[in-house]
C-alpha cells in the first residue's frame, strides 16, 4: 500500500468520520425529545381524568417546535441525500421512537394513528420518499406495534377510573391493526416479530372487554 494512497483516503475517512459525529450529535438532541414525549406518555398512566389524557396529548401535537429543530439539524447533517442510507442506522431508532409517541397522542386526540401525510404535517418529513430525507416505510411500520402495546397498557390502566368508551374503542382499534398488519408480507425479522407481538396486546385487551362484559359494565 503506498504512501500517496493513504494520503489520498485518510481524508476521506476523517470527512466521514466528523460526519458520522455530527449525525450522532444531532440523533442525541432528537433523543431528548423523545425521551420527553416518553415521560408524557408515561404520566397518562397517573392522571385521574381521560380528559386531561387527551388535553396533554393535544398540547404536545401543538408542541412540536423543539423537534422540528432537532429534525432540522438532522437533515443538514446528511447531505447530499444519496447519504440517507448509509448512516440510516445512526438515528432510524429515535425515529421510530418519536413516530410511536405521535401515533399515540393522535389516536389519543383523534381516534386513530398517524397516516403518512399526518405524519408530514406534524413533522415536516414525508414517508417513503427517496428523493429527499424521509421516513422510510420500515420505520413506520416499526412504530406501530409499540405504540399498540402502550395504548393497551393505557386502556387497561383506565378501567378502575371506568373508562369504558377507551376501552372498548381500543379493543376495536387494535382488532382493525392486527388484521391489516397480518396482510402485509413482512421479510423484515425484527418487524414480523414485533407485529406477531401485536396479538398477545389483542388477547389481553379482548380479556379485559370480556369480564367488563360479564358484569354488564358496557
Amino acid at each position: 500500500m503506498s504512501t500517496a494512497f493513504l494520503n489520498e483516503v485518510l481524508p476521506i475517512l476523517e470527512e466521514q468520520e466528523v460526519k458520522k459525529e455530527n449525525i450522532r450529535a444531532a440523533s442525541k438532541q432528537l433523543a431528548v425529545c423523545a425521551r420527553n414525549f416518553s415521560y408524557i406518555v408515561n404520566s397518562f398512566h397517573t392522571e385521574e381524568s381521560f380528559e386531561q389524557i387527551v388535553a396533554k396529548s393535544k398540547n404536545a401535537l401543538d408542541s412540536l417546535d423543539t423537534v422540528h429543530s432537532s429534525l432540522n439539524n438532522l437533515v443538514s447533517s446528511i447531505q447530499p441525500v444519496e447519504l440517507y442510507f448509509r448512516y440510516v442506522d445512526l438515528f432510524n431508532h429515535v425515529l421510530q421512537d418519536i413516530l410511536s409517541s405521535l401515533h399515540i397522542f393522535h389516536f389519543i386526540a383523534h381516534g386513530k394513528i398517524c397516516d403518512p401525510e399526518t405524519i408530514r404535517t406534524y413533522l415536516g418529513i414525508p414517508v417513503n420518499d427517496t428523493s429527499c430525507f424521509h421516513i422510510t416505510l420500515e420505520d413506520f411500520l416499526q412504530s406501530i406495534p409499540p405504540m399498540i402495546s402502550e395504548i393497551v397498557r393505557l386502556a387497561i390502566n383506565r378501567v378502575p377510573s371506568k373508562d369504558y368508551h377507551f376501552v372498548t374503542s381500543t379493543c376495536t382499534f387494535v382488532k382493525e391493526m392486527y388484521s391489516n398488519l397480518q396482510i402485509l408480507n413482512l421479510r423484515n425479522d425484527s418487524l414480523r416479530r414485533k407485529v406477531d407481538g401485536v396479538k398477545y396486546e389483542l388477547k389481553r385487551i379482548e380479556e379485559v372487554v370480556f369480564h367488563l362484559s360479564m358484569r354488564n359494565l358496557i
